[in-house]
């Protein structure tokens, strides 16, 4: 027996070839009986659709691409299940690649994508600037970044701000006694570091505490980057932290327990579980609805490629804690 068509599902099921296509493709609306008796055909007779014939006739492989720097940091996690969840709703796909941070990594990712295995791109990059994307970046590929960004980048994006939340729980911090507050950093070249660290620069200028640059450390996601620096901090007599992505601020929590320090600390908690350490407050991402709104965009982008290039930004969220009325003494 040969290969099963989709003329031989429409001979069983009793309906038209564009009948089971309209199914498959959901082109056209299918009443449910009919429905009904084209799943069953296409069980009985074994039937898989040829997607490969599909995306050679129309362009389409009805794939988006989602380069992200680490899978396992739940920020992320949430955001590809956003998207995911979004897309599936549309008939696309989600292929992810994990850049573990490394530019190496991400180049190779960028050359596979633009090769014509998707629709779309998504792209929370690790690069430090757009102008290393150049001959590995289709001009033709729909992109959206996400998350990160660059300065004056000819390609739309979907991030955070959360300038204006480290500027509050800064000032809060000063406010309650707290002169010297440190600051553990990000990736240096990240928008998102240097957005977050402009906001606590801002907070200490307004209120006239000239900066120590010893307070400021750059860490990533590892126990003993983060035992650096909060050991470092603690020797600079900082009495209160600021800790600016999730990651961190879960590595953070668990040494600070670990070593019995109860100094006010600023947390991002994306939905990371930090319950074992005092906080002075927190600030939450959006994660889920920057994933979602995320989807929804690149799908606009392959539809209408001609839009103007759009920014979108979301605002993360400051909670500062009740129970962690902590003020500073000799601060």
């Amino acid at each position: 027996m040969g290969s099963i068509t989709i003329q031989d599902v429409a001979r069983y099921a009793h309906v038209s070839s564009a009948t089971v296509s309209h199914v498959f493709n959901k082109t056209r609306y299918v009443s449910p009986e009919k429905v009904a008796r084209v799943m069953e055909a296409a069980k009985e007779l074994n039937y898989i659709p040829n997607t490969y014939a599909k995306s050679f006739r129309t362009g389409k492989k009805n794939i988006i691409g989602f380069i992200v720097p680490d899978i396992s940091n739940r920020f992320f996690a949430t955001i590809i299940e956003a998207v995911e969840s979004t897309l599936s709703q549309h008939n696309y796909r989600l292929i992810i690649a994990n850049t573990k941070e490394l530019e190496s990594r991400e180049l190779a990712h960028l050359s596979y994508f633009s090769s014509g295995v998707v629709d779309g791109l998504l792209i929370a990059s690790t690069l430090d600037r757009y102008e290393n994307t150049v001959g590995f970046l289709s001009p033709n590929l729909p992109v959206l970044f996400i998350d990160r960004k660059f300065d004056n980048m000819p390609a739309c994006s979907a991030t955070i701000a959360n300038a204006e939340p480290i500027y509050q729980a800064t000032k809060e911090l000063i406010q309650a006694g707290h002169t010297r507050v440190g600051y553990i950093a990000g990736i240096p070249h990240l928008s998102t570091t240097k957005e977050r660290l402009q906001g606590y620069l801002d907070a200490l200028h307004d209120a006239d505490i000239a900066m120590q640059e010893s307070w400021i450390v750059y860490g990533h996601s590892t126990e003993a980057a983060i035992e650096r620096c909060v050991n470092q901090l603690i020797q600079e007599k900082c009495t209160a932290i600021i800790v600016s992505n999730g990651a961190m601020s879960l590595l953070v929590a668990n040494y600070l327990y670990r070593i019995g320090e109860t100094l006010p600390t600023v947390y991002f908690d994306d939905d990371y579980k930090l319950d074992m350490a005092p906080r002075f407050a927190t600030i939450s991402q959006p994660s889920f609805e920057l994933g979602r709104i995320s989807a929804e965009q690149i799908l606009r982008l392959i539809k209408d490629s001609s839009q103007d290039i759009s920014h979108i930004i979301l605002s993360g969220i400051y909670k500062r804690n009740d129970i962690s009325k902590i003020h500073s003494s000799g601060a």
